[in-house]
């Protein structure tokens, strides 16, 4: 079976690409909220195993304060709608990254530190959306 991920990779892209340039799939309120609530002001989109205990708090932050994280959980309806805002009218995008949210969310065990889950739950996301 051949899987077409270069959707993935394309829109991955793009939202590296406006993060660099100082736009986000976040919005601006959400990110002044979550920098100053947890004092992280580092990269939150190059998620690796060196992430700082701030930047994993920070991925949490953004994921209450957007609303897709509920009770130290993933809310899937809201992550959907979020993804829909963000696939650009591509509904091959689109199911790519809600088949990735579920995986994601089956994958990643939720426990009592919200931050090191939204951490393993984008780290996932990630790996997933690059193929690896």
């Amino acid at each position: 079976m051949h899987f077409n991920i270069v959707p993935a990779y394309l829109f991955f892209a793009v939202l590296i690409l406006a993060v660099e340039k100082g736009l986000s799939t976040f919005s601006a309120q959400t990110l002044a909220t979550c920098q100053a609530r947890i004092g992280y002001g580092g990269n939150y989109y190059y998620i690796n195993d060196d992430l700082s205990r701030e930047g994993k708090c920070f991925l949490a932050c953004l994921l209450e304060t957007e609303g897709m994280m509920r009770n130290g959980v993933i809310d899937r309806a809201a992550t959907i709608n979020f993804i829909n805002q963000w696939s650009y009218g591509n509904e091959e995008m689109r199911q790519r990254f809600i088949t990735i949210v579920d995986e994601c969310i089956n994958q990643v065990a939720p426990n009592s530190d919200s931050c090191e889950y939204a951490f393993q739950y984008m780290r996932c996301k990630v790996s997933r959306s690059w193929g690896k």
